[in-house]
Order: structure tokens, then C-alpha cells, then sequence
């Protein structure tokens, strides 16, 4: 009962990288701190293994706090 559908990363840029994920194809959300990805039931593996290796790349482009 405890247990929701999303994977949350916290980030001091979660908004940006939201929007570069967007930008690459990747639907996700951020709230405050938050990055928001919400794998839906419809999507494949390779789709999912292919979100998870986008963010990923963004990370690797984004500053260290």
C-alpha cells in the first residue's frame, strides 16, 4: 500500500534534467528537488533500458552540485 509507481531521483537540478529528457524523448516530471519517472505498464523493456541510458547521459552533462 506503500509503494507508488515512480522512481524518484533527488537533484538540486531536477528541473533541468527533466527538460533535457523531455527534449530527448523521455516523459518525466520534477517537483522541487525531485525528478519524476513514472514507467508505465505499456512500455517494453528496451524502451525502459533505453530511458534509464538517456538519463544516464544527461547526468554525465550536468554539473556536480
Amino acid at each position: 500500500a506503500q509503494v507508488g509507481g515512480f522512481l524518484v531521483v533527488e537533484s538540486p537540478h531536477a528541473a533541468d534534467v527533466s527538460q533535457r529528457l523531455k527534449a530527448a524523448g523521455v516523459s518525466t516530471d520534477s517537483r522541487g528537488t525531485a525528478l519524476r519517472l513514472g514507467p508505465a505498464p505499456y512500455l517494453c523493456d528496451d524502451q525502459l533500458d533505453e530511458a534509464m541510458a538517456k538519463l544516464g547521459e544527461v547526468c554525465r552533462q550536468t554539473p556536480a552540485p
